[in-house]
């Protein structure tokens, strides 16, 4: 995915908020808010992403399933991507 101009004025936008919600430093704040763009990038390509000391993030595959008959419903959820994050062992 190619990012733009419009991505670019998007992530000032969000760094101002973060910058004017939190009290951070600006220059930490542009920090985040690159880290957790990167990390979207990689999960929407399907790629897992791993943070030392932290985890790793990973896209998984939801397959389509009924809910159970106590619901009430008799729709079928359909096949969804969900993104789960995995802490690490320290």
């Amino acid at each position: 995915m190619t990012r733009g101009p419009e991505s670019s004025h998007h992530a000032s936008i969000c760094c101002e908020a973060v910058y004017q919600k939190v009290g951070l430093s600006r220059r930490i704040v542009v920090c985040l808010v690159n880290g957790l763009k990167e990390i979207t990038d990689c999960l929407e390509k399907g790629e897992r992403r791993k943070c030392s000391s932290c985890g790793s993030f990973m896209v998984r595959k939801r397959p389509a399933h009924r809910p159970p008959a106590k619901t009430g419903t008799d729709r079928c959820r359909s096949r969804a991507r969900v993104m789960v994050f995995k802490p690490s062992a320290i």
